[in-house]
C-alpha cells in the first residue's frame, strides 16, 4: 500500500486570481498525472500539510494540472501566498469519478454552485470533447455575487463554440450584472427536462445539491441517475483513516461522486425528513 501514499513532485507554474478569495493554481508534475473527471488529488505543501482538490482541467492534459483553491483555512491561505516556482507534491488520484459510460446517450444536466464549478470543469471538458455522445448538455451555474462567479469568460466561450446550453445566476446582483438573480436551483424551473432521457451531475455546497437533487426527482429524473460530488476532510484517500466517513460510506474511496439514490438513505447527509 505504500505506493498509494507516495507523492509526485510538482512545481507551481502560475497562480491566477479568480476572485478576492479564489485562485487557480497551475502545476507541472514531474511526470503526467492521469485522472478521471470527478477524482481528487491530495495537494501537499512540504512540511505544512495537505488537502484534497479536484483537478479543474481536461483529463487529456496530464502534464499540466489546474487546481482552483478557495482561501478558507491555514493551508489554503498558505497556497494563496505561494509564488511560481514553489515546490509542491501530489498524491493520487483517488476515489470514484463521474460515470461517463452511463452518461453516454443521455441529455446531461450539470449543476455547479460557487467554487463547485471547478469540480465540474474537468467533466465538462471531457463531455464537450466528445459532444457526439451527448444529445444535449445543459450547465447551470450559480454564485452569491457577480464577483464570485468564477471562470465567467471561459464559460461564455464554451457556450459560444459548442452546443452547450449555459444558464447563470447570482443571489445578490450589482450594476455590473444584467443576468438572472436567484439560487442556482431556481434555474431548474426554466429549462426543459426530459426525465427518461436525462442524467445529472453536480458539485457545490451540500444544501444546494440536496435541493437540486430533490427538484430533479420531482421532475421525474431517476435518483440513480443523479450524481453528487461531495467534499469531506479526506486524509488518507483510501478509506483507512475514517476522517471522511459518512454513515456506511468512506467518501474518499466510495466517492467522492455518489448517487442521490445512495445518499438519500444516509441520515447524516440527508438530514431530517
Amino acid at each position: 500500500m505504500a505506493e498509494l501514499y507516495q507523492a509526485l513532485r510538482a512545481e507551481l507554474v502560475s497562480a491566477v486570481p479568480e476572485t478576492n478569495g479564489i485562485k487557480t493554481l497551475a502545476l507541472r508534475p514531474e511526470r503526467p498525472f492521469t485522472f478521471a473527471p470527478g477524482q481528487f488529488a491530495q495537494l501537499l505543501v512540504p512540511g505544512k500539510g495537505e488537502a484534497p482538490f479536484s483537478p479543474a482541467v481536461a483529463p487529456e492534459r496530464p502534464e499540466l494540472l489546474e487546481i482552483t483553491v478557495m482561501k478558507r483555512g491555514r493551508l489554503t491561505s498558505l497556497l494563496h501566498r505561494l509564488e511560481p516556482g514553489a515546490k509542491l507534491g501530489l498524491r493520487g488520484p483517488y476515489g470514484r469519478g463521474f460515470p461517463l459510460e452511463q452518461f453516454a446517450g443521455k441529455e446531461l444536466i450539470l449543476i455547479a454552485g460557487g467554487v463547485g464549478l471547478a469540480g465540474i470543469r474537468s467533466l465538462l471538458f471531457e463531455v464537450l470533447s466528445q459532444s457526439e455522445k451527448y444529445p444535449r448538455v445543459v450547465l447551470l451555474v450559480g454564485a452569491k455575487t457577480p464577483g464570485e462567479l468564477i471562470l465567467r469568460e471561459w464559460l461564455l466561450a464554451q457556450a459560444g463554440r459548442n452546443r452547450l446550453e449555459l444558464h447563470m445566476t447570482v443571489e445578490t446582483s450589482d450594476d455590473s450584472w444584467t443576468g438572472k438573480k436567484g439560487l442556482v436551483t431556481d434555474l431548474l424551473e426554466g429549462i426543459r427536462i426530459e426525465p427518461e432521457r436525462s442524467s445529472a451531475a453536480m458539485c457545490g455546497p451540500e444544501p444546494m445539491m440536496k435541493a437540486a437533487a430533490l427538484e430533479l426527482v420531482k421532475k421525474g429524473v431517476l435518483a440513480g441517475r443523479i450524481f453528487l460530488s461531495l467534499e469531506r476532510n479526506m486524509s488518507c484517500g483510501v478509506g483507512q483513516c475514517g476522517h471522511c466517513r459518512l454513515g456506511p460510506v468512506h467518501v474518499c474511496k466510495d466517492g467522492p461522486v455518489l448517487t442521490w439514490s445512495r445518499l438519500e438513505k444516509i441520515s447524516e447527509f440527508r438530514g431530517p425528513r
